[in-house]
């Protein structure tokens, strides 16, 4: 069984001495999520208990310079990462996104697809659904705890009412939440090993997908509406009296 785990690469310190002085551009090199760590983790565990054979990880980005967070993939213990680097991914929404990430999964087919709650800059679940609608596999998200059988995934998650056991057939893809694990450091063997792992880089014509359109156009942009008619007081107005008085007014004292 395959477990094929899709982050989001986001900006930040250096990841290594390497990152730190031969990466081409100034800009802060690609690193791992707090919530991508857990879908991680998920994976990595998957395999060591036996349930899957290999873990694969897989980012897009408009640059390569994103590296940075696969080789911390890697280090962790995933088994192999490709990273999806193209600038015809600059600027898509969700539609053409969608399109993008299931040809990325199609070219690495899987029994069980993870990703996380949020990426750190987007906070949604809206992708994850798309993308299954594309590929034509079910889809469940907000799993606090998952289960893996020889062709089926059981996940658990909490609602208002309780919590909720939902079962589906694999292929398949769940969204974790940041409570079903707690993700492992990477160590320095985990840093060591992970130097001979296969980190491939694609570009959509690898794939053999053409950039997808933007369905979603900025039609006007305007200011918000203020909603409240703030009251400044400073200087001799300030006082403990103006100030008690003003409350009184507004209700905010009986």
């Amino acid at each position: 069984m395959k477990v094929v785990v899709l982050i989001k690469t986001a900006t930040g310190g250096a990841v290594d001495a390497e990152d730190a002085f031969t990466r081409a551009a100034r800009t802060a090199p690609g690193v791992i999520g707090p919530a991508d760590a857990h879908a991680l983790e998920e994976a990595i565990r998957l395999r060591e208990n036996g349930l899957a054979h290999e873990a694969v990880c897989i980012a897009l980005a408009p640059s390569s310079e994103v590296l940075g967070a696969l080789r911390e993939a890697l280090a962790m213990g995933i088994d192999r990462a490709v990273l999806i680097a193209d600038p015809a991914m600059e600027g898509a929404d969700l539609l053409a996104r969608s399109a993008l990430v299931a040809a990325a999964l199609s070219s690495e087919p899987a029994d069980l697809y993870l990703n996380c709650t949020w990426s750190g800059d987007v906070d949604g679940t809206l992708l994850w659904a798309a993308v299954a609608e594309r590929l034509g596999h079910p889809v469940m998200t907000q799993a606090r705890h998952l289960s893996l059988a020889a062709e089926s995934v059981t996940i658990e998650r909490q609602v208002e009412t309780g919590n909720v056991t939902l079962k589906a057939d694999l292929p398949c893809l769940v969204e974790v939440t940041d409570t079903i694990n707690k993700p492992r450091r990477a160590s320095m063997k985990g840093r060591t090993a992970a130097r001979a792992k296969p980190l491939a880089v694609l570009s959509l014509a690898d794939l053999e997908a053409a950039p997808a359109k933007n369905g979603t156009r900025i039609v006007a942009l305007q200011s918000t509406p203020p909603t409240r008619t703030p009251t400044l007081l400073e200087g001799p107005a300030a006082t403990a009296e103006n100030l008690v008085s003003f409350l009184e007014t507004h209700g905010f004292l009986a």
